[in-house]
């Protein structure tokens, strides 16, 4: 095997939300300095690479997706014996290979935080190298973004198979998922703005992400939260009527965005820095915290809301809110005024 250094290990400090109450410290103080292991670039040879993103040798684990197939927990020789006996297998003994994927779960925010930042850094093969991708990331959003990186060969495999490969070259986390390697994610936040060829058309739209045409994690009580969205000059938009360039444009010229916690908010690292997030979240979240680490990389200001929930399911972390609206208005004014110091 051939390691590669691509990032030592470091320390990330993050400051603490801007309009952080004492109550809520334990929601975000575990996050102030967080620690990001090393990650490597592997090459390794005579291996097999299964439909999520799995490289195994002999049954030796080489790389382990952070989302794993439903069924098999953490019984991952299971998922190995099974996914020999029960799937074809395709070999590819010639040429140089590129896998940095995982599971077919990979929703918005995990697609661009644990596929992409590691896309990100093999980009520099993508002239010498063929990709390897799962088919279902051949269409959507995902294919889209993978263009961006601008590989001239790209094999796409069924989930009815798996590889046998000769020579792979394999990316470890940049970070461990939902946080951010603020080296890292800078580099890729500029690559999608010059490949979508982004630029500041000087405004500093005022901007609330609606979630009501997304499948789950609304906020209830919406209605009465757009007068005073008007009041202060916010416009509602909802990203479900946009395409991807239109996404990343309107954010980059947006200076306050308010939404819900959600895939939704992974656009915020497309803002400039010094812009504003202000999220709402249930109260007493102390794990959702993906997009406080990411404005913190980004250097963008973060503010929030605890607000009461309705549990629609474990699985997914499936709830919504009800907002507090004389609270919401003056977290937008405090918010608004914070620009002006």
């Amino acid at each position: 095997m051939i390691i590669e250094l691509l990032y030592n290990e470091r320390t990330e400090t993050r400051k603490p939300p801007i309009n952080i109450l004492p109550d809520d410290e334990v929601c975000f103080e575990h996050e102030y300095c967080r620690k990001i292991t090393a990650s490597f670039l592997k090459t390794s040879k005579n291996v097999c690479l299964t439909k999520d993103g799995l490289i195994f040798k002999f049954y030796r684990i080489l790389f382990k997706p952070i989302h794993f197939h439903k069924g098999f927990g953490t019984n991952t020789y299971r998922y190995i014996i099974s996914t020999l006996l029960k799937c074809k297998f395709k070999n590819l003994k010639h040429g140089n290979y590129i896998a940095a994927f995982q599971g077919c779960e990979s929703g918005y925010f995990h697609f661009i935080a644990d596929i992409c930042t590691r896309l990100i850094e093999v980009k520099k093969y993508s002239d010498t190298h063929t990709l390897i991708l799962p088919s279902y990331f051949q269409s959507g959003f995902q294919f889209e973004l993978i263009e961006s990186f601008g590989f001239s060969n790209i094999i796409y495999f069924s989930i009815n198979e798996y590889l046998k490969i000769k020579t792979i070259t394999y990316p470890t986390f940049i970070a461990p998922t939902g946080n951010f390697n603020s080296e890292n994610i800078q580099k890729l936040r500029l690559h999608f703005i010059n490949y979508f060829k982004i630029s500041n058309s000087l405004s500093a739209h005022r901007i609330y992400i609606s979630r009501a045409k997304a499948e789950r994690r609304h906020v209830l009580n919406e209605d009465e939260l757009i007068p005073i969205l008007n009041k202060y000059n916010f416009k509602v938009l909802f990203f479900e009527d946009m395409n991807l360039r239109e996404q990343i444009n309107t954010m980059h010229n947006t200076k306050f965005l308010i939404g819900i916690v959600g895939a939704n908010l992974t656009n915020c690292m497309f803002m400039n820095e010094g812009s504003y997030l202000f999220e709402l979240r249930k109260n007493g979240d102390t794990l959702n915290n993906l997009y406080f680490s990411l404005a913190s990389a980004c250097n963008i200001k973060f503010c929030y809301q605890m607000c009461n929930s309705q549990e629609i399911s474990k699985i997914g972390d499936t709830f919504d809110l009800i907002v507090d609206v004389a609270e919401f208005e003056k977290n937008i004014k405090f918010m608004l005024n914070h620009s002006k110091n």
